[in-house]
């Protein structure tokens, strides 16, 4: 097993991750480190969760950036 760091996407103030992996129960597959110093703001499950409808979650869905597998970068 080989462990190579890949930059696979950039983030700008605002912007969020592991919404895929709440939304469908997944563990994250990745790691996610900074070059700056970030704040970072956490929302647990549950908390996001009751923020959201059903509704939502289907829309989310359908535009969510979803990054490639381990499998796939590995390809």
């Amino acid at each position: 097993f080989i462990e190579l760091d890949l930059n696979i996407g950039e983030m700008n103030k605002g912007q969020y991750f592991g919404d895929y992996e709440v939304i469908n129960r997944k563990r994250m597959q990745f790691s996610v480190y900074t070059l700056l110093p970030t704040e970072l703001i956490l929302l647990s499950e549950y908390d996001f969760k009751l923020q959201i409808s059903e509704e939502i979650v289907q829309v989310w869905l359908k535009f969510m950036k979803v990054y490639p597998s381990d499998i796939e970068i590995r390809k």
